[in-house]
């Protein structure tokens, strides 16, 4: 079972964090059109505006990140483009880094070692895929179930570092932002 992989890395996963002001952007790509071969299926129309009202949530907040990763998969690069796009940041010169550590078949092992490597930057952006994005995030914030922490499609969870304890910021939808219309719901 894929989570017990998670569950002896609980007392450890906080240690290697030197950045104790990170904060961690976990975005779960949004909707995906059915269909295979699964690293190329495109975001649909809902995806497409699940994304841009995460855009417009971030952009309300005046969220600016030093670093945006995503998946390689088709509707993970596709979800960051279109939030970056409303964002503005697509235009600013922040440049997404495509990485295998955000893909599901990534072990939590590949996952922390790339993530030791981003303690430099102080705001994070990481789309990918559930289960593994709800799998450490649940680890981080030591709940018993990652079920208690699952991300829907499109949504955001905001993870920040005080000291070596990781605190839930924020969790939300793409609909409970307020930014997705009625008719994409």
């Amino acid at each position: 079972m894929a989570i017990q992989r998670y569950i002896p890395r609980l007392v450890k996963l906080h240690l290697w964090l030197s950045n104790p002001c990170m904060k961690l952007y976990l975005l779960r790509h949004a909707e995906a059109a059915e269909g295979s071969p699964d690293a190329e299926r495109p975001l649909t129309r809902k995806g497409i505006e699940q994304s841009k009202a995460i855009g417009r949530f971030l952009a309300a907040r005046k969220t600016r990140f030093d670093a945006v990763f995503t998946s390689p998969l088709v509707r993970a690069v596709e979800t960051t483009e279109w939030v970056l796009e409303v964002l503005g940041d697509s235009k600013k010169g922040v440049k997404i880094q495509k990485t295998d550590a955000l893909l599901n078949d990534a072990t939590t092992h590949e996952f922390d070692a790339w993530l030791k490597k981003l303690t430099a930057f102080k705001k994070v952006l990481m789309v990918g895929h559930n289960p593994s994005l709800s799998l450490h995030l649940a680890r981080w914030l030591q709940t018993r179930s990652p079920v208690s922490v699952t991300l829907p499609k499109g949504g955001l969870a905001v993870v920040k570092w005080d000291g070596p304890q990781a605190v839930l910021k924020l969790f939300i939808t793409p609909k409970q932002t307020g930014f997705l219309d009625d008719d994409e719901e």
